[in-house]
Formats: C-alpha cells, sequence, structure tokens
C-alpha cells in the first residue's frame, strides 16, 4: 500500500493499528488521572480553608489566643500535610517555607493576631491559586 509517496507493508500497518489502539486506551486514561488528581487537589484545598479559619481564634488576650492556636495546631498540620502532597515542588517548598513562618510566629509572637491573621492569608493564597 502507497500513502503520500510511502510503501507500507501489511506488518507496518499492523504495527500502526496496534499503535493506535494503545494510544486510545492511553488518551483517555491519562485524562481520567489527571481530572481524578484535580479533584483530589481541589478538595484538599477546600479542607485546608475549612481548617485554617480564623474565626475560632479568640482576640481577647494573648494567653487565650495561644490556647486556641494550640488547640487548632494539629487540625492545621493535618490540613498542611494532605494540601502540600498535592503541589508541585517548587510551590511545596514555598508553601513549607510559609508554614515553618506560621509555626515560627505563633509559637515566638502568640500575642500578635494582626501577624497571624497575614500568615495564614499567606498560606491559605496557595490553595486559592489550585
Amino acid at each position: 500500500m502507497d500513502i503520500f509517496g510511502i510503501t507500507l507493508t501489511a506488518s507496518d500497518i499492523s504495527l500502526l493499528g496496534v499503535v493506535g489502539l494503545c494510544l486510545a486506551w492511553l488518551i483517555p486514561h491519562r485524562l481520567t488521572i489527571s481530572r481524578d488528581q484535580q479533584s483530589r487537589l481541589r478538595a484538599a484545598s477546600t479542607t485546608f480553608i475549612s481548617a485554617i479559619d480564623t474565626s475560632t481564634f479568640s482576640r481577647a488576650n494573648s494567653r487565650a489566643l495561644y490556647n486556641d492556636f494550640l488547640k487548632a495546631h494539629g487540625a492545621h498540620a493535618s490540613a498542611a500535610a494532605e494540601f502540600g502532597k498535592f503541589l508541585g515542588p517548587i510551590r511545596r517548598f514555598r508553601f513549607g517555607l510559609a508554614w515553618k513562618a506560621y509555626e515560627n510566629h505563633c509559637h515566638h509572637r502568640p500575642a500578635d493576631f494582626e501577624g497571624l491573621e497575614r500568615h495564614l492569608a499567606k498560606l491559605r493564597s496557595f490553595a486559592n491559586a489550585t
């Protein structure tokens, strides 16, 4: 068989058929995996945003704020760990730096509620960008 000046034998045509079948299976399979990863990323992002909600923190005094932070830290850490799995390497690194800055701020300056909100907004920006 002659197609566009290229002579194909029966074995060439059968090989092209096998390659075509493999591509016909591989492309939808890959798209499904990508769609599943995107939906898991959105779910982790939503969970992370709801976990770091600042409305649960008391603004009354520094001791109450620090106690609220200690209560919420486990939920924050687990949500951050789950969300961080879905980020690319560069964004994961930047997210890790923002998370360490947040923890450092909470342990060393527990009375600064505005700083706490600023760090949480920085962390929330990673989730909003997805």
